[in-house]
């Protein structure tokens, strides 16, 4: 299908930069092969799970993200942050990590139609996707594209992370199907 799924853990900057000189030989439908490159690669990326938790280092940007062109309505991205837990952990003397990145966390929602799926975004109910909803349509998804995202989205499981803390259930996982 062409569809890439990139998955970039925790690289920075140095990383992204170094993948522009790559390039790899695969299948190409006809018993030959056919070279590719990492743009090639960013630019039919259709769910980037966003790098080390949407930090401000993570996520290239000219090079990176503003490469990935498959059509804006099919690109998901998927930041696997609580903010919450970034702001109370991370350095108190600045308020905390800034995860993820608001500037990045705005673009990706603009490149994505709003199909930025963060994990500790859910209401009461562990399928409560009403965040995403109004997100997805107030930033140019159809009702029905929208309907048809949110089918693929759920927010699984239960556990509390801290129960010396707060009892609040969160979910334990967060499931995307990707189609085709």
């Amino acid at each position: 299908s062409n569809k890439v799924l990139i998955f970039p853990g925790d690289a920075q900057f140095g990383n992204w930069i170094s993948w522009q000189n790559l390039s790899w030989e695969v299948p190409d439908g006809n018993g030959g092969k056919r070279k590719i490159k990492a743009t090639d690669l960013l630019a039919n990326t259709v769910f980037y799970k966003v790098g080390h938790h949407g930090s401000h280092n993570a996520t290239l940007r000219k090079s990176g993200l503003e490469m990935m062109n498959i059509p804006e309505r099919e690109l998901v991205a998927m930041i696997p942050t609580n903010r919450e837990f970034a702001k109370t952990k991370g350095n108190k003397e600045k308020g905390g990590w800034k995860m993820p990145e608001q500037k990045l966390l705005e673009r990706l929602e603009q490149k994505a139609k709003g199909k930025v799926i963060l994990a500790d975004e859910f209401g009461g109910d562990q399928n409560d996707k009403a965040h995403l909803e109004t997100r997805c349509k107030n930033l140019g998804l159809s009702v029905n594209e929208t309907k048809k995202f949110l089918k693929k989205v759920n927010f699984g499981g239960k556990f509390v992370r801290n129960p010396d803390v707060s009892s609040a259930e969160e979910p334990l996982f967060v499931e995307y199907i990707i189609e085709g």
